[in-house]
């Protein structure tokens, strides 16, 4: 579905020709013209079919379009009389069906009418070289057809610019979305906004690589398609599309799909499934929208509610939607809220950055729904994993054994390191934010529970006072401080002797402007930018920062924290900036500083922030984040050894609670993870496996300790036994050659970790660290397990070179396994059909 195929001689030899046409045919008007003369020629083979079979039964057929208009009719005409044809008699020929609802043929052919007057203005050479290479073309069965639009894509691919991205989805995308809508014969699919008939084609491409049924000509016992689209060249580059996919009755409606109302009888009528694309960053104007139960302008939720509308009772939808739409507030936010309290959204798909280029940068997910029903959790999935990144502004793309293990792990009931489930009331805590994003990585909440019998544990609006920054207008803000009067400009000839007079500007105030970057080191110590003068008049004093206030960063980058010092004492916080004010005599802004820049802290802001490429902590958010409270004196001393010596803060206090002594396992896993990425994603070649044998190698000295020097009491001790056993048959392993017996150490490793997890008991610091350390190196060796599975390379080489014409031939066909690992039932087929094969086994 994604593999690159060789491009057809049919094709070059069609780029050959419009390249001779590109002065008088500009490349963006060439998939139009083509597909208007591919579905006249298509309509005169459907037309000559009825024909024959109202023949055959004896029956009288009325013609849509009278004999001497037929494609048989006109395309060896002589080149001079072909722009007379289009422009002076099809043409008119196709707007008198403009009454042909009843014929979808003839509303067809009408509603194309436009491209073939586009036809008409071409000059009769242009005319000849495109319908002289269309004759050429077989295009009696099914499979000539389906190569015509083999052909017919690889033109789409070549010539399209951006300005056609909203019409047209990659195909990698549209091969993810048919595989998880995963349609059925005898479904009804509808698309509200079908463009060039993407994901309608790949519906039916789905339905028959699955039941390996051929439609038949009236559109069943296979899929019922239907769709509408607003661009009417979008239009017929899509009907004809479906034409050559062999879909010979689609229900396509010309026009805008959101002025649709809902069926009347939704359990009758409604649609089985509906995929969509829908137009990102449109708005609509509200007249004619009281239809919609939230009416909001943005087109991503009009087209979520219409599709739903559209289903029937239990029926599935499967919608592409801009990152934004997930976490946005308002009307947005209500509709959220709406779809899983009245409907059932079944899962939301993360697509990887670059998935929608060249066209759009935009992130984007896919929502999986359901009509009707109640939601009781959303599988949620980052599907990264899965993609490979394309190169400069080529599209992220994913293989079609990808997408299958994509489908079957979001419909699994067991969550994964990719795929997670998310319940209604974690929902609710987040405001009903639909982003995949892990909310479950942060120990904190762990650790404190650890805590509560040793120290309070509240909110922090119950210790803090929480005010948000302000904004000022771009002309109000001064990259230098305003002058103030000298003392000569401010002296007076005569003293004044009425002490009350009107202020003046020299007694407006200089006011420092600090932002986000000017919080550094835990410390924001001046601003960079200065109030004018009418601003600093306006401000009120509550605004201004006090001694003490913590800033904490709230877009963009989350929880950046420093105290207010020195030269931003009385300036104002930009809008990007949480200012928090400690009640002091139970909380001490430095321990309250100490606590942000925590490991724990830190993941669980990342974990509430909403948004995709700009991040946004919320306030209701913040209020409720659990703060520790242990007396005055340990908070100061906590502070202390954090700003002289940059110890984790919860480390360090839990420590001090439980006067625990340090632990040598924990030291060793500092220093274990020092030579570990923080990331596995960002580990280039997985099967790089040195720094996991450097590992192994090292763990073996920490479980002699535990084991013969009296070391058993730590919480740790069990883990790092079982975590030495199960590392192991790692060590050496890079000299270990790619092959099956290094699959065989990987797996067993994996199983081995798995073990050791259970084993890690609590939620203190420590052992977070033990549990991070083990999925580290889990995750790593499953990336490794992947790479190594995915290196399949199959050389298949033949006993001849050349096929003499005209003779039978039998050629046999050497196939040879070049990659690391066997392959298991290995089936060969050949294109054209020259025969085929199996093997059970194929040694590497």
């Amino acid at each position: 579905m994604n593999t690159v195929q060789p491009i057809p001689d049919s094709a070059k030899g069609l780029w050959a020709q419009l390249d001779h046409l590109r002065d008088e045919l500009p490349a963006h008007d060439m998939p139009v013209t083509l597909a208007a003369l591919l579905y006249l020629r298509w309509a005169d083979f459907q037309e000559a079919e009825q024909e024959a079979i109202a023949a055959f039964d004896e029956a009288d057929y009325d013609p849509v379009l009278p004999a001497a208009l037929h494609w048989r009719s006109w395309y060896d005409l002589p080149p001079h009389d072909l722009p007379k044809l289009f422009a002076d008699r099809l043409a008119p020929a196709l707007e008198r069906l403009n009454n042909s609802r009843h014929n979808s043929l003839a509303t067809h052919l009408h509603r194309i009418v436009s491209a073939v007057k586009d036809l008409g203005r071409l000059s009769s050479h242009a005319l000849e070289e495109l319908i002289h290479w269309l004759a050429e073309q077989p295009f009696e069965t099914p499979s000539d057809r389906r190569a015509l639009l083999d052909v017919f894509d690889a033109l789409l691919d070549r010539v399209l610019d951006k300005s056609f991205g909203e019409f047209r989805t990659p195909a990698a995308i549209v091969n993810l979305l048919a595989e998880l809508a995963a349609p059925a014969p005898g479904d009804r699919v509808y698309d509200p906004c079908f463009g060039m008939a993407g994901l309608l084609t790949a519906a039916c491409d789905h339905v028959l690589r699955k039941g390996k049924d051929r439609f038949s000509r009236n559109g069943g016992p296979g899929l019922m398609v239907s769709g509408v689209e607003l661009n009417v060249d979008a239009f017929v580059i899509g009907l004809t599309r479906l034409a050559l996919a062999g879909v010979d009755d689609p229900q396509l409606e010309l026009g805008n799909s959101l002025e649709r109302t809902p069926p009347n009888n939704p359990q009758q009528d409604g649609f089985d499934v509906v995929l969509a694309n829908p137009p990102w960053g449109m708005r609509v104007h509200p007249a004619g929208l009281d239809h919609f139960p939230v009416r909001t302008t943005d087109t991503t939720g009009l087209f979520i509610q219409h599709a739903l509308t559209q289903l029937r009772p239990e029926g599935r939808a499967v919608l592409v939607v801009p990152e934004g739409f997930l976490f946005r507030g308002g009307l947005e936010r209500k509709l959220r809220r709406m779809l899983v309290e009245q409907h059932t959204v079944e899962a939301v798909v993360s697509l990887p950055a670059g998935a929608f280029l060249p066209h759009t940068g935009i992130k984007a997910s896919i929502l999986l729904l359901r009509r009707g029903g109640l939601t009781k959790h959303i599988r949620m999935m980052d599907a990264e994993f899965y993609f490979e990144k394309g190169k400069g502004r080529k599209p992220a793309t994913i293989q079609p054994e990808q997408i299958q293990k994509l489908a079957k792990e979001v419909r699994t009931p067991t969550p994964s390191e990719n795929c997670w489930d998310v319940d209604i009331e974690s929902l609710v805590k987040v405001g009903w934010d639909f982003t995949p994003k892990r909310r479950d990585r942060s120990g904190l909440s762990g650790i404190l529970d650890s805590l509560r019998s040793e120290v309070d544990v509240l909110p922090l609006k119950e210790c803090c006072k929480i005010l948000s920054g302000r904004t000022f207008p771009r002309n109000q803000l001064l990259d230098e401080p305003p002058p103030r009067p000298t003392a000569r400009e401010q002296a007076l000839l005569f003293p004044e002797t009425n002490t009350v007079r009107q202020r003046t500007l020299f007694d407006v105030p200089i006011i420092p402007y600090v932002r986000i970057k000017d919080v550094q080191r835990g410390q924001a110590s001046r601003g960079s930018s200065w109030l004018s003068p009418d601003a600093a008049a306006s401000v009120d004093a509550r605004w201004k920062l006090k001694a003490g206030d913590v800033l904490l960063s709230k877009s963009g980058t989350i929880g950046k924290a420093g105290v207010a010092r020195n030269g931003a004492v009385g300036a104002i916080a930009a809008s990007g900036l949480f200012v928090l004010r400690p009640d002091q005599d139970r909380l001490d802004p430095h321990f309250l500083l100490a606590y942000f820049d925590s490991s724990e802290c830190r993941a669980w802001l990342d974990d509430k922030a909403r948004g995709a490429t700009i991040r946004h902590l919320s306030k209701r958010i913040l209020n409720e984040m659990p703060v520790p409270l242990p007396p005055l004196q340990i908070q100061q001393r906590v502070a202390t050894q954090h700003r002289e010596h940059g110890v984790d803060m919860l480390a360090f206090l839990t420590q001090l609670l439980t006067q625990g002594e340090d632990d040598p396992i924990a030291q060793w896993i500092d220093k274990a993870a020092m030579g570990l990425p923080l990331d596995v994603d960002a580990v280039d070649d997985p099967l790089d496996l040195d720094p996991l044998d450097r590992l192994a190698s090292n763990v073996h000295e920490i479980r002699n300790l535990v084991a013969h020097d009296s070391r058993g009491d730590s919480a740790l001790a069990a883990w790092i036994l079982a975590f030495n056993e199960a590392v192991s048959g790692l060590r050496g392993v890079r000299a270990i050659p790619q092959g099956p017996g290094l699959l065989s150490v990987l797996q067993e490793s994996i199983r081995a970790l798995k073990a050791t997890m259970p084993l890690i008991k609590g939620h203190l610091p420590n052992e977070a660290k033990a549990r991070s350390l083990t999925r580290l190196v889990s995750t790593w060796l499953d990336r490794a397990c992947s790479a190594l599975l995915g290196k399949v390379k199959v050389v298949v080489s033949a006993n001849t070179a050349t096929l003499p014409v005209g003779e039978m031939v039998e050629i046999t066909l050497n196939i040879h396994n070049q990659g690391p690992l066997p392959l298991r039932n290995l089936n060969i087929s050949t294109s054209p059909d020259w025969g085929g094969g199996k093997t059970t086994y194929l040694a590497e």
